[in-house]
């Protein structure tokens, strides 16, 4: 992975998409984050990304409060959040 996308919020889709098209596969890995959402809120954000970055071969990380059902790659939780024996990080 060379380069890591860090969206604040809804990214654009279209610039998302046109960013994977113009990169090797699995060069890109995107970084999801909005501090002002929490749980289903930012799963919802994650899933039309999951649906752009999964054929593009791109790794989906989710910045998140919670341990979330999603299919993303990674999640990463706060120094306070629940240790990795705690949190149910997809594999």
């Amino acid at each position: 992975m060379d380069v890591v996308v860090i969206t604040n919020g809804a990214p654009n889709l279209a610039r998302l998409a046109a960013i994977l098209a113009g990169v090797p596969r699995g060069s890109v890995a995107i970084q999801i984050r909005d501090k002002d959402l929490d749980g289903g809120p930012l799963l919802e954000l994650a899933r039309p990304i999951q649906t752009i970055a999964v054929p593009a071969g791109a790794y989906v990380w989710v910045n998140c409060r919670v341990a979330l059902p999603t299919p993303a790659r990674g999640t990463w939780v706060p120094g306070t959040g629940p240790g990795p024996a705690v949190a149910d990080v997809p594999r």
